[in-house]
This record gives C-alpha cells, structure tokens and sequence, in this order.
C-alpha cells in the first residue's frame, strides 16, 4: 500500500516537471542598442610612403591591404581578409577598370598615379556597389585649383632594383592636367644574378610606362579622360611577358551622378625568351558604367585571341 502510494506521487511531479519544461521557450530574444562601426579614411599626404615596389604598400598595409609582387614595378596584385585579385574590386571614385589580360598581367592597383590620388576608403563588404566578392579599394582624386598649382614628383632607386619615375600634374582655373613616364629593369637577386640568367630571357629587358591625361570642374560638372600604355613587362613565372598595354578612360558626372568608359588593348607573347614557343594573345576589354551614391550599372565585353605560329 505505502508502495503504490509513492509511485503516484513520483508520477505526478514527473508529470509536473514535464509540464513546466514545456512552457520554457528553447529560443531568448534579446534586444540590444544599435551598433555602428565607421571605416577610416586613408590620406596619402598625412602618411609616410617608402618606395618600395608598390607606393602604396604601407600606406595600405595599415587597413590590412597587402600587395602581391610578381616580379618588377609594375606587376603587383593586392590581397585583402583572404581574398585577392577580381574578388577585390580597385576603382578610382567608383569607377571599374577591368584587366583585359586573362593572368591579369595588367591588374588595375599598378596604374594608379600617386599624384592624382588624395585619399584611399577601404570596404570590406561585398554587398554595397562598385565592391567584389571580397569587399572594395576606392582611390579619391585631388580636387582641381583655381590657381596656378604645381605638384611634381620623382623617385629612383638603383643597385639591384633600377627604377626611374616622374610626375607632373598642374592646375590653372579648375583644369588639371597631369604627365607621367617611368621606366626600369628587372631586380638582380642577392648573387647579382639577373632575369637573363636566372628565367631564361633574351636581355634583363628594359621596361616603359606613360601616362597623360586632363580633368576639368565647372560648377557640379565634372570630366577627364586618361591615356596610359606599357611596354614590355617580364613575368617570369608566366610562359608570357606583357608586350604591351593601352588604356583610354573618361568620365562625366553631375554632382554624384557619372558615367564612364575605359578601354584596354593588350598583347602578350613570349618573344623576350630564348626558347620561344611562338604563341600570341591579343586581348581586348570595355567597360561602361554608371555609378551614384547609392546605384551601380555597369556593362563589361572583353575577348581574348590566340594566335600560334
């Protein structure tokens, strides 16, 4: 009898915990206070930039933007929170520049002319506009002057690593326009050895950049168009070098509407070599775009052509 008793009351509080465990939700909501987080601007002018074989290595390098060398002055890459070449998206206050070239001999972070730059916003998201997979580099413009206003740089380096660079941008009644020419070798290693020796190239072969181009302010309009070509880039760890490239780019915007075009004409082979394979890539690359404060459109046709001989 004490023995039944006691079974109905284990079971009636079981039943009562069973109960009581129901009614516990399995999931907490919990409402906090709105967080924002702000990116930092990068100014080129309030930071220290070595001349190493990208400008603009330490300046990035403090957002956590790395570039990658692959082999002289103008042949880097970047490389940002795991991600690396189209997954990060470089433009120029919004405008894409699409390489043409299928290894990207011609990726767009080794165009960029230091003098014309002001500032760099770093955009880790890949969901905004004018941002890749992994997020966004966006170069600001100086603003033009209405007086006459003179900047002008010219670096160097020599021993190993032979490099030349100088630039000139001049202002007068908010019209810029800017001039560049560089030019170098490709770097010896700590032997003294040189590409000639060390991938099999014809010479240590000389290499050119050039670059020209204008940008005028009238009231909230604002237009520039850009001439850049390059001439014969080694890539040793390519069966090709960069032969030569030619970029024509413009733009017209209207307060913080633009539209812009860029076009790129590039050739590579492998004729700098000793033992050429007798193979050519004639490659080409549009784009147009629209781009506005909150809106991107933008349309891009590149085609590549293969020819052997």
């Amino acid at each position: 009898m004490l023995l039944l008793r006691f079974n109905r009351i284990a079971t009636a509080v079981l039943f009562c915990v069973i109960i009581i465990s129901a009614q516990v939700p399995d999931t907490l909501n919990y409402q906090t206070e709105e967080v924002s987080v702000f990116g930092k601007k990068l100014y080129a002018g309030e930071s220290l930039i070595k001349f190493q074989s990208d400008r603009y290595t330490d300046l990035l390098s403090q957002a956590g933007i790395y570039t990658m060398t692959k082999g002289i002055f103008f042949a880097q890459d970047i490389y940002m929170g795991g991600f690396k070449r189209s997954d990060v998206q470089v433009t120029i206050e919004g405008e894409r520049y699409h390489n043409a070239c299928p290894m990207r001999m011609d990726a767009p972070i080794s165009r960029v002319n230091p003098l014309e730059i002001a500032s760099v916003e770093v955009n880790p998201s890949g969901d905004d506009c004018c941002t890749g997979l992994g997020g966004n580099i966006d170069f600001a413009r100086t603003d033009t002057k209405d007086s006459l206003f003179i900047r002008a740089n010219l670096l160097g380096t020599t021993g190993a690593l032979q490099v030349g660079d100088a630039a000139v941008t001049a202002d007068y009644s908010n019209v810029q326009v800017k001039a560049r020419y560089a030019y170098g070798l490709p770097y010896e290693n700590a032997e003294g050895k040189t590409f000639k020796d060390l991938y099999g190239y014809k010479t240590n072969q000389e290499y050119y950049f050039y670059e020209t181009g204008a940008r005028a302010e009238i009231g909230d309009w604002e237009t520039g168009i850009t001439y850049t070509y390059t001439d014969k880039l080694s890539f040793p760890y390519l069966q090709m070098d960069e032969i030569n490239s030619t970029v024509y780019s413009g733009f017209v915007s209207y307060k913080n509407h633009k539209f812009y075009t860029n076009f790129t004409e590039h050739l590579m082979d492998n004729s700098l070599r000793i033992n050429p394979m007798f193979m050519r890539t004639f490659a080409k690359s549009l784009t147009l775009g629209l781009v506005g404060d909150n809106y991107e459109v933008f349309y891009r046709y590149r085609d590549a052509t293969n020819y052997l001989s």
